[in-house]
């Protein structure tokens, strides 16, 4: 039985059509947006690198593996100099139709709620795409449940080719198409209409992999996306949530709470009860799906539930044919409800409402100047894209790689596109989402493989206060054993795959030993001080922890590392994370503490690591944690990279030295012009001899600073010994007193002959003047060199 639906003029005014077609073509300027201008950042470069992939015929599910799917790029519209027009084409078809949508339904309201609902939508419910696709999804699910006993064949069928394309573009699209399909089914079966049931069903179905045919997917990769794209959406949720702010959460629960209380009574008085039971299941998943998704990542996310609770809001009483027995109590939670949403969206984004008008002029006046201009608006986009390959030019990065494959590890993948290199990105293509084990196991099986790239631009970085050796932990630890460093540029390390066969087995991490530990207490490592450790931590929500999961999100969970020195480290650990494990000893903070992981230099050792959790949420975990530590092979692959540091800084010598010291770390400076390495006295750096040199060479000196401005050195002795086994030979030694003699100020160049003899060593030294004072002894070398 159909309700009883607020009545409309069966024939429109011409004015009533000038009005409608304003409002449709004002919708469709708002909805309709041009791409967005290249980046090389997080959310920029996964959104290029999902055009790139749709160009290169990469397969969802198995070669790339995020929460979008093959259409994901033409909601990302990032702009990379590859469809340009595809963009737009699909933003005027999305504009077009979403606008229809809204349309259908808006003509059916009162005059005044009409326009009350379409200001919702032009104003804040049509500016936030991810918001839109899951509102449009509502619209025509909520419609086959409320017309469910009409006799239908194409609107269900072209609803359902709807549902499959915006399911084509994100997974949590594809799961509210699902719900509704299923519930749509569900409803006709309940009514015995198997046929109706099959042909929403079939149409859903058969429009989707259709879909996926035509979008050069493979069939057989189905199982694969769907798990996937499940282990991803779930470990967002487990790994990527911020606090709430205490406002917004609020206004989150009102809202919750209101919206419950509008089903209690939209079920208990509408007759036909099949359909108020299946549109109330079908309207919970429709606000769990997109609360989640706005209070995981409590920010400007938070909109996104708060737009989409609206629509019910400002489409009462048609959007769920509301029967006629509480319309005016339920007219009064409706208006609640808006409110509470309205708040929400303030707290959400602070001074959004207020700037409400001025966006969508903008939005819309902007919109068509580039519509009006099309030449000039894509010659912008080329502009930018050309500053941003100017910026992020990698010159000696691609001499190198030529044409070989190559990865990003981070996630600023937008230099690889940049620089036009043979991109070959592992599945889980930003180390930050690689957080759980299936998918970290993922990434590890293909850099394991033959199909691993030959070179990986390397950055170490993550977000949201997590120890960095947590993103991407088992190819973060595979990289020191398959890769070998070749070299920096802007920022960025390049490596290179080692040749010959790979064994995953030689590199795993061989376990020591398992303690059971209860929050707050820690798991000390002294004893283990001297080996590469590897850390699984296993922390399990208790039964009320899980259920707050489902409907929420778990409270943040921090680990503290406690170093040799007695530092303490607070980082926070997402829990999949610490169950996949992370490098723990030596501590790694930064790329430098990697590199001295790699290289046999580490700085920062482990005493104890101890989960922690704040006062309160001991009752959202279970009683104990437990840590297995591991040993991890030793390598050398940080030694290249200290070899070239050493070379660019002794780059004024011909020859680096094997080891040096100082009083204070070595620094450049001048003298008469010449660049010149710094050692404060008292200093020693060791050189090689290499075979058949017969001369040594170079230049010493004081800087001018050491005996002006007030500052008044008392001069150095510059030595040089040669030394090969216990023979030593004195071969120059000459004291500066630049204060008492002006010749001193002056850059001394020397040449002094060596013994042969093959091992041998050259001892270049600086002490301080006769009376010991090392205060201003800012002794110098440069263009040290043998003949």
């Amino acid at each position: 039985m159909t309700t009883s639906e607020p009545s409309v003029p069966s024939r429109p005014r011409p004015a009533d059509w000038v009005a409608r077609a304003f409002f449709f073509v004002l919708l469709a300027l708002v909805i309709f947006t041009f791409p967005f201008a290249p980046a090389n950042e997080l959310d920029s470069s996964w959104r290029m690198v999902l055009g790139q992939a749709f160009h290169d015929r990469l397969q969802f599910g198995v070669d790339i593996v995020f929460t979008y799917g093959p259409l994901g790029f033409l909601m990302g519209k990032t702009y990379t100099g590859l469809y340009y027009n595809t963009f737009l084409v699909w933003q005027a078809a999305q504009a077009l139709v979403v606008a229809a949508l809204i349309f259908r339904l808006g003509l059916r309201l009162s005059f005044h709620r009409r326009y009350i609902y379409f200001a919702f939508f032009i104003l804040l419910g049509a500016t936030y795409e991810d918001a839109l696709h899951q509102m449009a999804i509502g619209l025509m699910g909520f419609e086959l449940l409320r017309r469910h006993d009409e006799k239908l064949r194409v609107l269900p069928a072209l609803f359902a080719a709807l549902f499959a394309v915006l399911g084509l573009v994100k997974f949590t699209n594809l799961m509210l198409a699902t719900v509704f399909v299923i519930c749509v089914a569900a409803l006709h079966l309940w009514h015995r209409r198997r046929a109706d049931a099959l042909w929403i069903l079939g149409w859903g179905a058969g429009s989707y992999l259709l879909g996926w045919v035509l979008c050069g997917q493979n069939l057989l990769n189905l199982p694969d996306y769907f798990f996937n794209s499940w282990e991803i959406s779930q470990g967002y949720q487990e790994t990527m949530g911020i606090p709430t702010p205490p406002e917004g959460l609020i206004a989150g629960l009102v809202t919750v709470g209101l919206v419950l209380t509008y089903l209690v009574g939209y079920v208990s008085r509408l007759q036909d009860r099949a359909r108020a039971i299946v549109t109330a299941v079908a309207f919970c998943a429709y606000v769990l799906l997109n609360w989640k998704h706005g209070f995981v990542r409590a920010d400007g996310h938070m909109i996104g539930f708060f737009f989409v609770v609206m629509v019910p809001a400002v489409a009462f009483p048609v959007l769920l044919g509301d029967g006629d027995g509480l319309r005016r109590w339920q007219r009064g939670l409706t208006v609640a409800l808006a409110v509470s949403c309205l708040v929400g969206v303030g707290v959400a984004i602070p001074g959004l409402m207020r700037g409400v008008l001025n966006i969508a002029q903008e939005r819309v006046f902007g919109n068509a100047d580039k519509l009006l201009h099309p030449a000039e608006s894509r010659g912008t986009y080329d502009y930018k894209l050309q500053v941003e390959q100017t910026y992020f030019d990698l010159p000696k990065v691609r001499a190198v790689v030529g044409h070989g494959t190559l990865d990003v590890f981070g996630f600023e993948l937008a230099v690889a596109l940049y620089n036009k290199f043979n991109y070959h990105p592992r599945p889980v293509i930003q180390s930050y989402s690689a957080y759980r084990p299936h998918l970290s196991r993922l990434n590890l099986k293909f850099y394991s493989s033959d199909r691993a790239p030959e070179f990986v631009l390397f950055k170490l970085q993550s977000i949201d206060r997590r120890l960095v050796t947590f993103d991407d932990s088992e190819v973060l630890s595979l990289l020191l054993h398959r890769y070998e460093y070749v070299l920096t540029e802007r920022g960025l390390q390049l490596w290179r795959r080692k040749p010959g066969p790979f064994s995953r087995g030689s590199i795993a991490p061989k376990p020591i030993r398992t303690v059971e530990l209860a929050p707050g207490q820690p798991c000390l490592t002294e004893d283990l001080v001297d080996r590469h450790l590897w850390a699984t931590v296993d922390l399990r929500p208790s039964l009320l922890g899980r259920l707050r999961g489902f409907l929420y999100k778990l409270p943040i969970v921090t680990l503290r590392i406690e170093t040799t020195q007695g530092v303490k480290l607070d980082y926070r650990m997402p829990l999949p994370q610490g169950r996949t494990g992370f490098i723990v000893n030596p501590i790694v903070e930064d790329l430098m503490g990697y590199m001295n992981f790699a290289g046999g230099k580490p700085e920062r050792f482990l005493r104890s690591l101890t989960v922690v959790l704040e006062p309160g949420d001991e009752a959202f975990f279970a009683d104990g944690y437990r840590v297995t530590l591991s040993e991890l092979p030793p390598s050398n692959a940080g030694q290249e990279f200290f070899a070239q540091e050493e070379r660019n800084l002794f780059r004024m010598f011909s020859v680096t030295p094997a080891s040096y010291s100082a009083m204070t770390p070595v620094s450049e400076g001048v003298i008469e012009g010449k660049p010149v390495m710094v050692f404060h006295a008292p200093s020693e750096l060791i050189v090689n001899v290499p075979a058949g040199a017969t001369k040594f060479a170079g230049a010493f000196g004081i800087l001018e600073g050491a005996y002006t401005n007030g500052n008044s050195t008392d001069g150095a002795i510059f030595t040089a010994t040669w030394i090969r086994g216990a023979d030593e030979v004195l071969v120059l030694e000459q004291a500066l007193d630049p204060v008492q003699r002006l010749k001193d100020r002056a850059l001394q160049t020397f040449e002094v002959s060596i013994p042969p003899g093959e091992g041998a060593r050259l001892r270049l030294r600086t002490n301080p003047g006769p009376n010991s004072n090392y205060a201003w002894d800012w002794t110098a070398w440069t263009a040290l060199r043998f003949k």
